[in-house]
């Protein structure tokens, strides 16, 4: 009998992927060099522990929502940031990026091959400008301008009751983070003023550092960076160190918050439900 060398080879694939002994094709050359460029400047700048920052956030392509760019981000910790826009004006309906929230968004474009991928690093390892074409035409296009490292001083915790809840916050954290659960999706309920009209619940899709989201009507969220477990705790760090007027906060049995109310000493008012949790 004669066997077609065609199929004969086409099986032999089959069975060695099946066996794991055959690998799939890796990225094109392309992809893999943005690769390696994100991963010698993502240690690069670990490698500073700068966890204390600000910068300059410039969103370039359309703006459906009016927002007024260019936003002053101020990061405490890695992970909790706040920001102001063009206006000057607090960014409380959304959680501004963190350079751990851009490397995730570089490194998702790539797994994901997307059809451009354009990106900028400064010396110090953190992008200075991202422009992403993904493979359903989105575009994100940003810039990162004006960064400063900064330096703060520890500060004694003003009284009993916030030292409870940090104790409260480093054990849940702790048990979070003992998880090491990189990969959940979440439902995000903010409450209060909602001057953009913007459509809550927001379903949260978190992979690695990379956060996306869809609003309450299904569309993707492209003009702001959804929050992860870690920008939570981060925010209720910040309002402890602050001397936050109220901090109120419940978390659930694997550490994660559940409910976020805090009042700032400006009187600011951050309220936020986390929900429907599932590790993927």
């Amino acid at each position: 009998m004669k066997i077609n060398s065609t199929s004969l080879q086409s099986s032999m694939l089959v069975l060695l992927s099946l066996l794991g002994l055959y690998a799939t094709p890796a990225l094109g050359q392309r992809w893999q060099e943005e690769h390696q460029q994100l991963n010698v400047n993502r240690n690069k700048w670990k490698s500073q522990s700068i966890q204390n920052y600000q910068y300059t956030y410039q969103k370039l392509g359309p703006n459906p929502q009016n927002i007024a760019y260019p936003w002053t981000v101020i990061v405490r910790g890695g992970a909790n940031a706040n920001a102001n826009d063009g206006n000057n004006n607090p960014i409380y309906w959304a959680t501004p990026p963190t350079m751990d929230t851009f490397f995730g968004i570089i490194q998702d474009a790539i797994i994901n091959n997307a059809q451009r991928i354009s990106v900028g690093y400064s010396q110090q390892g953190y992008p200075t400008n991202i422009y992403i074409q993904k493979s359903n035409g989105e575009v994100y296009d940003v810039t990162i301008s004006g960064f400063q490292s900064q330096r703060l001083r520890k500060r004694n915790l003003q009284n009993q009751r916030w030292q409870q809840e940090h104790q409260q916050l480093n054990a849940s954290r702790n048990k979070w983070k003992s998880q090491n659960i990189q990969n959940y999706e979440y439902k995000y309920q903010k409450f209060g003023p909602n001057h953009q009209n913007i459509v809550y619940p927001w379903t949260v899709i978190v992979r690695g550092f990379n956060a996306n989201a869809n609003d309450g009507n299904n569309n993707p969220i492209y003009w702001a960076s959804p929050p992860t477990m870690d920008t939570f705790f981060g925010i209720i760090q910040d309002a402890i160190i602050n001397n936050a007027q109220r901090i109120t906060v419940s978390y659930s049995q694997q550490g994660y918050p559940t409910n976020i109310y805090i009042q700032k000493s400006n009187g600011e008012v951050y309220d936020v439900g986390v929900s429907a949790f599932v590790s993927q």
